[in-house]
């Protein structure tokens, strides 16, 4: 059998062919190529993760809707009825979404504790802040959800299920006759993508009368009287000084 004999010229440059290919040079051009790829494909990589970290945690709400079973708030609170003076109250899915990072601390309000309407109901904390939950309904603090608070992402896994946050002692059935159904919530959140921002969660009882008319919503005689003391108040406060 006859063998071909290749014959070439060992050079500091490679291994030299008389058809002038360069083996170790090849080799070499090839391996760097291939490294500065995999150095790129490692930088895309990298690049896509920080860019949508945050959105990757909304994403995980986008299809979810409000269940029919409950009422909701503008501040963006759901209340279930237990029966008919014991409410279960969280958080909706545009609430965590909007927070755009994953929960690392719930702290509930004390059992026991009285609250109006607007008060300091819980903080729900990310790495970069925490957002206070606004009580929608007056009533006593009957109980808090430990597994939110031991294992705060039940809070984003399942808002309407396992992820609640207190149970409140109403003061009267009609506490909750302001609030509004699951259609007329997810109406108002199209309607009104501002509101949909933490920084800018607003009571429906501490609305000025500007506030309220521009929602459509107007505040009662009694509410306006006692703004209006409160305001002269202050100005005679003032004026001793």
């Amino acid at each position: 059998m006859l063998r071909r004999r290749f014959v070439g010229i060992l050079s500091p440059r490679g291994f030299v062919l008389r058809s002038g290919a360069r083996v170790g040079a090849g080799r070499r051009a090839s391996s760097d190529v291939t490294g500065s790829g995999m150095q790129d494909e490692a930088e895309a990589v990298e690049e896509r993760t920080d860019e949508t970290a945050a959105e990757r945690f909304r994403r995980a709400f986008e299809g979810m809707i409000c269940p029919s079973d409950r009422a909701y708030s503008k501040s963006h609170c759901w209340i279930k009825h237990e029966d008919p003076l014991t409410v279960r109250i969280g958080v909706s899915h545009h609430f965590l979404r909007n927070l755009g990072k994953e929960i690392v601390q719930v702290d509930p309000s004390p059992v026991s504790s009285y609250f109006c309407r607007g008060d300091e109901l819980a903080y729900v904390s990310t790495d970069t802040g925490s957002t206070m939950v606004p009580c929608p309904v007056p009533g006593s603090l009957l109980a808090t959800n430990s597994d939110s608070v031991l294992n705060p992402a039940v809070l984003s896994e399942q808002p309407y299920g396992d992820g609640w946050l207190v149970t409140l002692k109403l003061d009267d059935e009609s506490a909750t006759s302001r609030l509004l159904s699951s259609h007329e919530y997810e109406k108002h959140c199209s309607e009104h993508p501002q509101d949909q921002d933490p920084a800018n969660f607003e009571d429906e009882e501490d609305l000025t009368k500007e506030q309220a008319d521009s929602v459509g919503q107007e505040p009662t005689g009694d509410e306006v009287g006692e703004r209006t003391a409160g305001a002269g108040g202050e100005e005679a406060k003032d004026d001793k000084s």
